[in-house]
């Protein structure tokens, strides 16, 4: 829970930045305990020095979409276009958190987090200063309040209408 406060507080820091107006653009597929397809909305792109703080690298947020509550991906590694992995559950190149609903009918709000000791590995490969790029990940654990309800598997892909560098 004090890992969920952290990135709510870190959300919340980055979305008050001055950022472009226009949202970028994305999608996000799952499969497994979820499968879905969506498209999502991409803002706050920043960019700052490569380190391993939860203000570190690359990072966007997604807004509250039909099956998105909110959600963050980050690659606090990042220094450059290139392609980051992360597979050990310590390592913390790239984090990825997101709160979705498996309809749009259902109104249970369900964890996709990739983040230090959480199971899963998640490839990145960003291009274009951090506007472009993608992600695959396999074998997160799909959870409610702290309660494991299966695992998910799948990938994200953004556009950045701008990336602010900091």
């Amino acid at each position: 829970m004090k890992m969920r406060s952290v990135w709510s507080l870190v959300m919340v820091v980055f979305a008050g930045l001055p950022m472009s107006a226009t949202p970028g653009k994305g999608h996000i597929t799952l499969k497994g305990d979820v499968n879905s397809s969506f498209d999502i909305d991409v803002k706050g792109c920043v960019a700052t020095a490569p380190g391993e703080s939860m203000a570190n690298g690359f990072m966007f947020t997604i807004p509250r979409g039909d099956l998105i509550a909110t959600g963050v991906f980050q690659v606090a590694a990042y220094s450059g276009d290139k392609t980051y992995e992360r597979t050990p559950s310590a390592d913390k190149t790239i984090r990825l958190s997101l709160q979705i609903q498996k309809t749009a009918k259902d109104s249970k709000i369900y964890d996709v987090d990739v983040r230090e000791k959480t199971p899963g590995i998640i490839k990145a490969t960003v291009g274009d200063h951090g506007r472009t790029g993608t992600a695959t990940f396999d074998n997160v654990t799909l959870g409610r309040y702290g309660t494991k309800e299966g695992t998910v598997s799948g990938s994200i892909s953004w556009e950045c209408t701008s990336v602010q560098k900091l």
